[in-house]
C-alpha cells in the first residue's frame, strides 16, 4: 500500500474529512489530496504533522500493507486467544514481555481514545478473532 493510500485509510479509520484532517496536519484540503493520491510527496515535517494529527506513527504510514498485515496476523497468534478488554482496572502490559512489539504498540495507540471508543475498538476485534478462529476451525 503507498505512502497516500495509508494516509487515507487512517484518515478514514478516524472519521475525519480531508479538510478537516488537513486542517489538523496545518495544511491545505487541496495538498493533502494530493499526497493522498501520491501526486507528491510530503516532505519530513510535513509528513510528521500528518501522522501528529492521525494519532500514529510515521512509520505506520510507511508501513506496506504486506508488511501491516504480517504483523497484525503475527501478532494475533501470539496473543492467542485471550480476549481484551477495556476496563478501569487496566492491565499494565508494558510489564508483559509476552506481549509482542507490534500488539503493543497497538494497546498504546488504543489508550489515545475516549473509553467508548476503545470499548468499540475492541469488540470489533473480540468479533474479528472470533470468525478467525470459527475459520480456522473449519479448515482444519
Amino acid at each position: 500500500m503507498s505512502l497516500g493510500a495509508n494516509i487515507k485509510r487512517f484518515r478514514k479509520l478516524r472519521g475525519l474529512t480531508q479538510e478537516k484532517l488537513a486542517e489538523k496536519a496545518n495544511m491545505s484540503r487541496s495538498y493533502l489530496a494530493d499526497v493522498e493520491r501520491d501526486r507528491y510527496n510530503p516532505s519530513v515535517d510535513t509528513l510528521k504533522a500528518i501522522a501528529e494529527a492521525l494519532n500514529v506513527g510515521v512509520d505506520d504510514l510507511l508501513e506496506s500493507s504486506d508488511e501491516h498485515d504480517k504483523s497484525v496476523t503475527k501478532a494475533m497468534q501470539e496473543f492467542g486467544k485471550t480476549e481484551l478488554k477495556a476496563t478501569e482496572n487496566t492491565y499494565d502490559y508494558t510489564k508483559d514481555q509476552s506481549i509482542p512489539r507490534a500488539l503493543q504498540d497497538f494497546l498504546d495507540k488504543l489508550s489515545a481514545y475516549p473509553p467508548e471508543e476503545q470499548e468499540r475498538i475492541i469488540k470489533q476485534i473480540n468479533t474479528l478473532f472470533e470468525l478467525l478462529l470459527k475459520e480456522e476451525n473449519r479448515s482444519n
